[in-house]
Formats: structure tokens, C-alpha cells, sequence
């Protein structure tokens, strides 16, 4: 990658977590059915110390304590959403089982074997470096912990246009085999998972419970506030639709995936 494309990746990519975080919006396709299956597939129990890398408004981390009663450190890039996933927490009372820090995916800021489990919701797409950040999730991984991975994926082939649509929001699209090659270089196991396509109305059903009723009207009228209110917006969400590949939303799905790490 050129260091001009990458420039411009990373500022597409600010732009659209910037907008995120005034939406008060976490995003992934799969929505909770996907979360509910990472939680399985990596035992998230009531003793579990969790990473949640990538965490955004901290919907998820608040989810995880309140639904599995596990402890939770929940790490992202934007301190915009730090904050908010900070109100989050105090809001629904769970700051006794919750941590908060900015944090680049691909540069951990914790020990080697400090988590039982780490999940990545809607974050791989958007690392300049996939491997090395697949490298950090699995390093901080405790020997016989799991990572857990939920990602935006081609369900064949990726359109030719793929690289484009992408781009427009400073990312990268990725089928499941590449996805499941990822965590087997870093070194983990027993990897399992599956694409499929997107339900509307489970996504749909599955956001309202993420986000409660007050919550999802306040990510609604967010929305419309900005994409009325703001240029910036209007542009990252136009060029997103003109590069979108025809008929994107039957070729792109979401896939779950785990690996153990090994004793």
C-alpha cells in the first residue's frame, strides 16, 4: 500500500468513527445473534476477564457484564467513543465490572496472558495491518483463552469493485477464508466460524435490545442531525453509496470465527 492511499484510508476512516461517535453508534452486521455467539464459542462466564477491543460506544462491554456477568476492558482508537462508552456504563450502573482506555488495536497496551477471552466486533476491517493486529489479540490472550471475531465479509468472491466501497470508509473487505487464515497465523487453534448473510429484522431487533428504546431514538435523531447538519457526512455517506458493487447486500455478509490459544 502506498503511503498516499494510506493516508487517505486513515482519514476516511477518522471521518466515519468521528461521525459514529456523535451518532452515540456501534455498528457490526450480525448485531447481537453475532455477540451472542462469540460469547459461546469463547465460554464468557461469570468469572471471565474480557477485552473488548474496538469497543465504540461501549454497547457490547455493557451487554457482556450485565447479560454474562463477566468483568470487561473495553479499548478504542477514538476517544470520542471512549467518552460516550464511559456515560454508557455510569448510565446503566456497571462501573464496578468495567475499564476504559484509547487504544490502537495493533499495539495493545497490556501484558502478555492478561485476558481469559477477546472479542473484536467490526475492527479488523479498518487496521492498516491485519496479521500484526490478529498477533496482538491472540498475545494478550491467557494460554486456552479464545478470540473471538465477528467482521463484515464477502459471502464469495470479492466484487472487483470491493477495494472502492471500501475504502470509502477506510477499510478493507475480506472473505471467510481470509478471515479464518488470519487467526491461524497468529497462532491459534481449533479455528471455527461461519459467513452468513444478514437478517433485517434480527439486525433490526437485535440493535433496539442493544440499544434500548431511549437509546436507538437517540441514535436515530443523531443520525438525521448530522447528515442534515453536516457536509462532512453527507460526502463519507455519498461516496460509500456511489462505490457500493451492485446488489452489495447479497454479497456481504458477516462471519463469526474463534480460535483457543494454545497452553
Amino acid at each position: 500500500m502506498t503511503g498516499d492511499r494510506r493516508d487517505g484510508l486513515s482519514a476516511n476512516r477518522a471521518a466515519y468513527f468521528d461521525m459514529l461517535a456523535d451518532m452515540g453508534m456501534t455498528k457490526h452486521i450480525g448485531s447481537l445473534e453475532a455477540t451472542d455467539a462469540l460469547v459461546q464459542g469463547c465460554h464468557i462466564g461469570s468469572g471471565s476477564l474480557v477485552l473488548d477491543v474496538g469497543c465504540g460506544v461501549g454497547l457490547t462491554p455493557c451487554y457482556l457484564v450485565k447479560t454474562y456477568g463477566c468483568r470487561v476492558v473495553g479499548i478504542d482508537i477514538t476517544p470520542k467513543m471512549i467518552v460516550r462508552a464511559q456515560a454508557e456504563g455510569e448510565r446503566r450502573g456497571l462501573v464496578d465490572a468495567l475499564l476504559w482506555g484509547v487504544a490502537d488495536a495493533q499495539a495493545l497496551p497490556f501484558a502478555t496472558e492478561s485476558f481469559d477471552a477477546v472479542l473484536v466486533e467490526s475492527v479488523s476491517v479498518f487496521l492498516d495491518d491485519i496479521p500484526l493486529g490478529f498477533s496482538e489479540y491472540a498475545r494478550v490472550t491467557k494460554p486456552g483463552g479464545y478470540v473471538g471475531v465477528t467482521e463484515s465479509t464477502w459471502l464469495s468472491d470479492a466484487p472487483e469493485a470491493s477495494d472502492d466501497f471500501y475504502a470509502a470508509i477506510g477499510g478493507t473487505g475480506k472473505t471467510k477464508d481470509a478471515w479464518t487464515a488470519y487467526m491461524r497465523g497468529a497462532g491459534l487453534t481449533d479455528v471455527a466460524g461461519y459467513a452468513r448473510a444478514a437478517d433485517v429484522r434480527e439486525e433490526a431487533r437485535g440493535r433496539l435490545k442493544r440499544f434500548g428504546a431511549g437509546g436507538m431514538a437517540r441514535a436515530v435523531l443523531g443520525a438525521l442531525r448530522l447528515m442534515f447538519g453536516s457536509k462532512r457526512v453527507r460526502k463519507l455517506y455519498l461516496d460509500a453509496l456511489k462505490a457500493a458493487p451492485p446488489d452489495v447486500m447479497k454479497l456481504l455478509g458477516y462471519g463469526v470465527f474463534v480460535g483457543q490459544k494454545g497452553h
